[in-house]
């Protein structure tokens, strides 16, 4: 990095920091939820997909988690173990199955992130009123935009081998 971009990121390093913070922290509530609800952190990612956004087939599961079709069966048999989940007939592809969140599984979801957002609603509040925590929510909506661009046009596959965009770059 040349002296003039690392003169330019400087403002920009307690923001950076204080994110990767509050990513850790959404990294340990996660592992925590997931303990308290007696299953793995992958099972409580693939239970909060399918309770965030509907039904799910199970190789999106799979894309969402990265994982093979072997691996996400044995995340579905120990969420649909639980009661979290059940696997119904696709109703237009007998082929496939369709992963549901059962009633345990959403009134669970519904008490951990209920807790959660009791929590960061008291944080905001230590820290600002309510203009502040609107102006917070609009402004991580934007930073979330922008960085989930940034992050897929950094993680995109390159034709130069290890190390040779880093050096193009600088």
């Amino acid at each position: 990095m040349t002296a003039q971009r690392a003169s330019d990121a400087l403002p920009f390093m307690d923001a950076t920091r204080g994110l990767r913070h509050l990513i850790h922290i959404g990294e340990d509530f996660r592992r925590t939820s997931a303990k308290r609800l007696g299953i793995a952190s992958s099972d409580f990612v693939a239970l909060g997909h399918v309770y965030w956004e509907g039904p799910a087939l199970p190789r999106e599961l799979g894309a969402l988690l990265d994982m093979g079709s072997g691996t996400v069966t044995a995340v579905l048999d120990r969420l649909e173990k639980r009661g979290y989940i059940t696997r119904t007939a696709h109703p237009t592809d007998r082929r496939s199955l369709l992963i549901v969140i059962t009633r345990k599984g959403r009134e669970a979801m519904d008490v951990v992130y209920g807790e959660f957002d009791v929590a960061l609603r008291q944080a905001l509040e230590g820290v600002g009123g309510e203009e502040d925590a609107a102006a917070l929510g609009n402004m991580l909506e934007r930073l979330s935009d922008a960085a989930a661009e940034a992050i897929a046009a950094n993680l995109a596959p390159r034709s130069e081998g290890p190390g040779q965009a880093a050096q193009e770059r600088r």
